[in-house]
């Protein structure tokens, strides 16, 4: 039942023992970097419980439901809008999504301030004490556990000492401290690792289709991020090189480059937009700083614009580079903040421009 699952040997070989056993905690924490295999795995261990032949298949129509999320005994609890629950259908349609290959790097729902509330816990207390269709198990796979609200994980508690012996209960986090020691305690903690290039190449390569030369670039210039790495793929070329496009014309006059990121943009930008374009912008000053200071190839992420890079660093003084990286950093964190998007563009060529030696980029 763990085939599908990559770069977590330890965790794969515990579950695989205990499972055999029948000695698996009624209650699970899976919790490491994002994208790693939390989320398979659990998957894998909900096959085995509810599986019509009872050994995880893969083939029979519980299994084929699990990997849905269609199956009648696996509730999907991930953080949304608490109205939401008073709306079964609307959280079922974005569930329903995770089944289909493109989503499964994303997020249900992508906005980090939402949290799981009190209500969602209500709701899966009252339907753990409900007879399971399958006569079976009833399993529970909450996504962003570290995401409980504080009451909400006061509540989760009486779940998880009242649950009936037949209920599992799987919390997936990527910030354990975040979640209370009265949770952690009543739970078996599986820890999962980052993945390796090779696993990570893998995994990507699998969930996009990927050709192997794209998945090992896309690994870099991601820094080993999946959902990073998924995104540059939809990227606009051009999009990512507008740093770039900034850094070696520094004479363009103030306010046009701004105007061409919101023409590539669209119209309204994102925070998620903001983050991708100060994260390329970053890459690309790295990139410069290695090569006017070491001149190895082997250590740049954009090697696919060596000779630009090399174009740009040449008339580059690595002192004001550091500054650079650190005041772009700094905007990247302010603009987290809720500032005008417009405002943080314009900041952003402001720096890309000033932060050069006299003489200024060539």
């Amino acid at each position: 039942m763990f085939d599908s699952i990559v770069g977590q040997p330890w965790a794969v070989a515990y579950l695989s023992r205990a499972a055999a056993a029948d000695r698996l905690s009624q209650t699970l924490i899976f919790h490491g970097p994002p994208y790693v295999g939390k989320e398979s795995t659990a998957l894998a261990l909900a096959t085995w419980w509810l599986c019509d032949h009872g050994r995880g298949c893969g083939t029979c129509t519980a299994c084929r439901q699990v990997a849905g999320y269609q199956h009648p005994d696996l509730h999907y609890v991930f953080p949304c809008p608490a109205p939401w629950y008073e709306n079964p259908e609307q959280i079922g349609e974005i569930v329903a999504q995770r089944a289909l290959p493109e989503h499964r790097l994303g997020e249900p729902v992508a906005d980090p301030n939402l949290s799981i509330s009190i209500e969602a816990v209500r709701t899966m207390i009252r339907a753990s004490a409900r007879s399971a269709f399958g006569g079976k198990a009833k399993v529970f796979i909450v996504r962003g556990a570290d995401r409980l609200r504080e009451e909400a994980q006061n509540a989760f508690l009486k779940l998880l000492e009242e649950a009936p012996r037949n209920v599992h209960i799987i919390l997936l986090t990527t910030s354990l401290e975040r979640m209370l020691p009265t949770v952690r305690s009543r739970a078996y903690q599986v820890r999962f690792t980052a993945l390796s290039k090779p696993d990570w190449i893998t995994v990507f390569r699998a969930l996009t289709a990927a050709e192997p030369e794209k998945a090992e670039s896309l690994f870099r210039l991601s820094g080993g991020s999946l959902a990073r790495a998924a995104g540059l793929l939809q990227e606009d070329h051009t999009l990512r090189h507008l740093p770039l496009a900034l850094l070696r014309n520094a004479e363009r006059q103030a306010g046009a480059w701004a105007a061409t990121v919101f023409e590539q943009m669209g119209s309204r930008l994102e925070r998620e937009d903001l983050d991708r374009l100060m994260d390329s912008a970053l890459l690309w000053i790295r990139d410069i700083l290695v090569w006017r200071t070491t001149g190895n190839e082997g250590l740049l992420t954009n090697r696919d614009a060596l000779a630009e890079i090399a174009d740009v660093a040449e008339g580059c003084d690595p002192a004001h580079l550091m500054l650079l990286i650190s005041e772009v950093e700094s905007l990247r964190q302010a603009a987290r903040l809720n500032l005008d998007p417009r405002l943080v563009c314009h900041r952003l060529e402001r720096l890309l421009l000033s932060n050069r030696r006299t003489g200024g980029y060539r």
